[in-house]
Formats: structure tokens, C-alpha cells, sequence
């Protein structure tokens, strides 16, 4: 799926608006709507407002794109559970990263995680 800012962006050109028209029905300055160009992704409330300045349903796109990828996964089972892996994976390393962050240690007791602040 290509990026929101990229979308936002095909869409103004597509209707043939200008940056500025587009700025000024934002309430923003010109240097904002270049910079939200280049994001990955923004705020739901800031898209709602896009939607009804450009009259086109952005939230459908990405609704429709993440549906078609769920229905593929829960076709194929075994990607599926690697996909399921993966996410757990990336889970426990960011837990650990944030545990590290805080300095809390985790410590195994007998099928209990204990955990413990360190100073």
C-alpha cells in the first residue's frame, strides 16, 4: 500500500487542485502540506478533515487494502501463524526494549514472571 502522504497527494493532483487551495481549505500554511506529502501516516482526525475537503474516502482505501491481506492470511493458514510469530516476536522485543528503557528486570520463578525495578 503506498503511503498515505503519496495518496493524499494523487488525489490533489488527480482533481487538478493546487497546494495553495488545498492549504487554505486546511487552514495551513503551504510548508505543511508538502511536509504531510512525505508521511507514512497522520492523524485520523486530520483525514476525516482531508476526506471532506477532497470529497474522496481514504479510510475505504486502506479499509479495502488490509481486508483483501486479512482474507489471504486466513486462507493460508501457515501464513498465518508465521505472520502471528513474527508480531509476537517484535512484541517481546519491544517490551524488552521498553523493560530496558525502565530499568525493570523480568526474572523467571517457576512459570512466574516476577518483576522487579532496578535502581
Amino acid at each position: 500500500m503506498k503511503p498515505i502522504g503519496l495518496l493524499i497527494k494523487e488525489e490533489l493532483h488527480r482533481q487538478e487542485r493546487g497546494i495553495t487551495w488545498f492549504a487554505r481549505k486546511l487552514a495551513c500554511d503551504r510548508s505543511n502540506i508538502y511536509r504531510l506529502f512525505e508521511k507514512d501516516s497522520i492523524d485520523t482526525g486530520l483525514l476525516l478533515r482531508i476526506c471532506l475537503v477532497l470529497q474522496h474516502d481514504f479510510f475505504s482505501e486502506y479499509s479495502q487494502h488490509y481486508r483483501a491481506r486479512f482474507q489471504a492470511l486466513q486462507e493460508n493458514p501457515e501464513t498465518m501463524l508465521q505472520h502471528s510469530q513474527r508480531l509476537r516476536l517484535l512484541s517481546a522485543i519491544q517490551l524488552s526494549l521498553l523493560f530496558l528503557y525502565f530499568g525493570i528486570s523480568l526474572h523467571l520463578h517457576n512459570r512466574k514472571t516476577v518483576m522487579r525495578r532496578e535502581f
